[in-house]
């Protein structure tokens, strides 16, 4: 299988400022030197990933237990590049990756290391993660924000976080594992994120990547070449040899869909298969691979869509849950006028849409679905529906 420098995925890469202390060998218990001075005008870095914000989730996880009111805290401003770079570099941990659920473009509060850490990130802790659209999202962010001012320290750390993403590789199945099951893990864009990082790193004419050891940008790119094939390897198929969709996570060894957290079934995952087909239509020359991938899985789509309903969210009574405050709901109504929707899962072997329970309850209504998951985790969404629209053509179109 051929795989050819994909076209770049996010904006042209914008200049900014890279000057700050050198990364703490983990989150740190005590004072350390002041970050020297660093220039004062910075261009906001590009932080989108397929049209959504690379640090939503772990933001959105800081705030979840915060009553709206209390979330109006002081951050920092996109183009304050400097700080929030020194944020990261504060939060990395010592082997090169960082904790989730962190606000990264919060202003610190206190004097100490310790202090600051703990007014950043929800439970202070030294376990790094893929996770949340994490570890990867920061590496993107360093290799633009060394672009202006080349640093030992941006480049030190960026070293570090990238041999954590090689630490972190299964051996086996060439893919990468989130936080909830030792798995090839497609759910928070862990596999794609980390593709999407590497794809930047060895295919973007960067300072940093000639500044840097050559034999990490050739491993790099192996591990990208090899993180291809274990999408392709893991797509599921029917019993007639049609290649259909895939899993949130995949066995290491078989490569098969596995259960993760209670509510999260062995299934097909719609909305994880629109983001693996919207990432394999940014390879230029396609493989037969490839190609074969993208058509079974858009065939699935238009199989699997579902008609006259639509999901409204609604008010509800205020609610502390365990993990998170809550004032809203979500109903699933019918609607003969609403457009295809889909569900996040969908059954091995019948494509029926599935539901769940913290119980592992396997449900067939959404209504049935108890508040803290109806409302807390996207069950319905029209995920494919871009690809339907609009980037399926133009792959069809570049793809003759």
């Amino acid at each position: 299988m051929e795989i050819i420098a994909a076209p770049l995925l996010v904006g042209m890469l914008v200049m900014v400022s890279a000057s700050c202390k050198a990364p703490p060998a983990g989150p740190q218990t005590s004072s350390s030197p002041a970050a020297p001075s660093v220039p004062k005008k910075f261009s906001a870095i590009d932080t989108q990933f397929f049209g959504e914000e690379m640090f939503f989730d772990s933001v959105h996880h800081y705030q979840m237990s915060m009553k709206p009111e209390d979330r109006n805290y002081p951050r920092y401003k996109l183009e304050q590049v400097d700080k929030i770079v020194e944020n990261f570099i504060l939060l990395q941990n010592q082997d090169g990756g960082w904790p989730k659920n962190a606000d990264w473009f919060k202003i610190p509060e206190g004097n100490s290391d310790e202090e600051r850490i703990a007014s950043l990130i929800r439970k202070p802790h030294d376990h790094s993660t893929l996770d949340n659209r994490n570890t990867w999202s920061h590496l993107i962010y360093l290799i633009r924000a060394y672009e202006q001012a080349p640093s030992e320290a941006i480049k030190t750390s960026f070293i570090s976080g990238l041999n954590y993403i090689f630490a972190s590789r299964n051996p086996v199945s060439k893919g990468w594992r989130g936080a909830d099951v030792d798995a090839m893990t497609l759910n928070d864009d862990v596999m794609i994120g980390v593709l999407f990082f590497l794809q930047e790193f060895v295919r973007q004419d960067t300072q940093l990547k000639k500044d840097i050891d050559n034999r990490l940008v050739h491993k790099a790119d192996l591990y990208y070449r090899e993180g291809i094939r274990c999408l392709i390897r893991s797509q599921v198929y029917d019993e007639d040899g049609n290649p259909l969709a895939w899993g949130q996570q995949h066995d290491h060894q078989t490569l098969k869909p596995v259960k993760a957290r209670a509510f999260e079934p062995a299934s097909l995952s719609a909305l994880e298969s629109a983001l693996v087909v919207r990432y394999l239509m940014t390879i230029s020359q396609p493989s037969t691979e490839i190609r074969k991938a993208i058509e079974g899985a858009m065939a699935w789509f238009e199989k699997v869509k579902i008609s006259g309903i639509r999901v409204d969210v609604i008010d509800a009574q205020p609610i502390q849950f365990p993990h998170r405050f809550s004032n809203k709901d979500r109903v699933a109504v019918k609607d003969t006028n609403a457009p295809p929707i889909w569900a996040r899962f969908y059954e091995l072997g019948t494509n029926r849409p599935i539901f769940s329970n913290r119980k592992s309850e396997i449900l067939s209504d959404f209504n049935d679905v108890p508040r803290e998951r109806r409302e807390g985790y996207n069950w319905y969404g029209y995920w494919p529906q871009e690809l339907i629209d609009t980037y399926y053509p133009q792959w069809k179109a570049k793809a003759r």
